[in-house]
């Protein structure tokens, strides 16, 4: 243990750079709780500031390995030039460390406890409440949480149970049972044993358990792919080809039902497109099928643009994004340093976020909960819809990230989601991966990347409540805050807490 403790810095590094390989597209989801077994052995042993220097290394070689694809939104696709993108990622980066540097300062900070609770209730539970903050603090970057790399694993059959935070919590208690197993006597090996028994074998059981049950139809669906490059996409000598190509897609899939295009498909807005769109509208109603799309809508409260999705039924049902992206969407700065952005001629846009609770949308029977990109990384925000909706759609536009793995994460998000509340989600991106995902979070059909395809396949409406559609993350928050009070005045107070 010495040495293992002499070299902490570099194994803290090491162990943080095999992290990302525990989510898509590796999936080897056994790396994360070895991964994070090590930190915590590290962290038993250091005092407040080498706990956060720890913490911060780790997180800064995961985070760096996981997120290096925001160069290339920032860079290649956002026209930033190359050394300030750099800075942008690591500062993003730097961020993002903070919190697991700041996970092991607080817990060395405010608990005095034998290295076992430490490793199976103090670190776990502190960890998730700080990954549930990451999640929604200063609008939220809750990419590579941990519940996502056991979307292969059983643990996903606790998502309908807790979500996404009681299947992260489950990866870091498990990380803790193997510390103690590693560095325990007899009785506290016993003890590891015990937890991790109690949540595979509790994960084992779940799985394949139906929360939720067929509304009673099925239909058929075509989820169109245009792939369109997003360094073509808004060129205006593209976009007579572009509406052409959707064109001939659609008309292609005249045997579904429904039909879905991904995030601003059209890159004219709703405005400008009404003769195009009358045109697809009066083709659907021959054919019996509703078209759903991507779109750009005005905001006649600021003159700026909702980003949309538009239903061309007969009344044009809309959906406006609520989550809009950080400089991406919208520059969260003061007017004086917009001006200053400009002057720096850095590419940005204002879009307008839509209200925070909306109807959704109709499709015969069913009624669909819509998301639009990384709103579907925010699974607690969608729970107004339940139990009323039926089924799940994404539009999103990966083109941002290019062929790199940030695709294959968030399709990996997307799992998850439908998990959660039992429910198919339909998964429409421009250049991918496009995809039908089951109750259970398991992708049925798929796309091909960088090509465009139309993805048929069949769907399910489902009724009924998962635990997590009522409870959302407040259970598994709500109990991580108590038993870390508990473990707080038991160590103000010198209660002892193991030997």
């Amino acid at each position: 243990m010495n040495f293992f403790f002499q070299y902490k810095y570099i194994i803290a590094l090491v162990a943080g750079s095999i992290l990302p390989f525990s989510f898509a597209p590796f999936n080897f989801f056994l790396i994360s709780p070895i991964s994070l077994s090590i930190l915590f052995l590290l962290w038993i042993r250091s005092e407040q500031i080498v706990a956060f220097r720890l913490g911060f290394i780790f997180g800064f070689a995961s985070f760096s390995i996981g997120l290096y694809w925001l160069y290339i939104s920032i860079h290649h696709f956002g026209g930033v030039n190359e050394l300030f993108s750099l800075f942008l990622l690591f500062c993003l980066i730097s961020i993002l460390s903070f919190y697991i540097g700041f996970i092991g300062w607080f817990c060395k900070k405010f608990f005095r406890v034998s290295d076992h609770i430490y490793l199976l209730f103090i670190f776990p539970l502190g960890w998730t409440l700080v990954e549930w903050l990451r999640g929604w603090l200063f609008s939220g970057f809750g990419w590579l949480s941990l519940g996502y790399s056991q979307s292969d694993s059983w643990i996903m059959s606790l998502a309908p149970v807790g979500g996404l935070h009681l299947m992260s919590l489950s990866v870091l208690i498990t990380a803790g049972g193997l510390s103690v197993f590693l560095i325990g006597g007899n009785k506290y090996r016993l003890i590891s044993v015990l937890s991790l028994a109690s949540i595979w074998g509790t994960a084992f059981f779940l799985e394949g358990y139906q929360w939720t049950k067929p509304s009673g139809s099925t239909y058929s669906v075509s989820i169109v792919q245009g792939s369109i490059s997003q360094d073509l996409k808004w060129r205006s000598d593209y976009l007579a080809p572009t509406l052409d190509l959707y064109r001939d897609l659609i008309f292609q899939s005249g045997d579904s039902s429904l039909i879905i295009l991904p995030e601003v498909a059209l890159p004219i807005p709703y405005e400008q497109a009404k003769e195009y769109l009358d045109e697809l509208k009066s083709w659907s109603k021959e054919n019996d099928s509703l078209i759903m799309l991507g779109i750009l809508k005005r905001n006649y409260s600021d003159n700026n643009y909702f980003n949309a999705l538009v239903s061309l039924d007969d009344q044009e049902s809309f959906y406006a994004k609520k989550h809009i992206v950080p400089f991406g969407e919208y520059m969260p700065l003061p007017d004086f340093a917009k001006l200053w952005v400009r002057k720096l001629n850095l590419p940005y846009s204002e879009l307008s976020k839509g209200p925070s609770k909306q109807e959704p949308i109709f499709f015969k029977n069913e009624k669909a909960a819509i998301s639009i990109c990384y709103e579907d990384v925010f699974g607690a925000e969608q729970l107004h819809y339940f139990p009323e909706s039926t089924f799940l759609i994404n539009l999103t536009n990966d083109a941002w990230f290019g062929d790199s793995i940030a695709p294959h994460q968030h399709l990996q998000i997307s799992k998850v989601r439908a998990a959660e509340v039992g429910r198919f989600i339909l998964r429409s991106a421009n250049t991918g991966i496009s995809a039908i995902i089951n109750q259970e979070g398991e992708v049925i059909n798929f796309s091909p990347q960088f090509e465009p395809y139309i993805l048929k396949g069949e769907f399910s409406g489902f009724e009924g409540m998962t635990f997590f559609s009522y409870v959302g993350n407040k259970l598994v928050i709500t109990l991580s805050f108590l038993f870390l009070i508990f473990f707080y005045f038991a160590t103000k107070f010198n209660i002892r807490l193991g030997t």
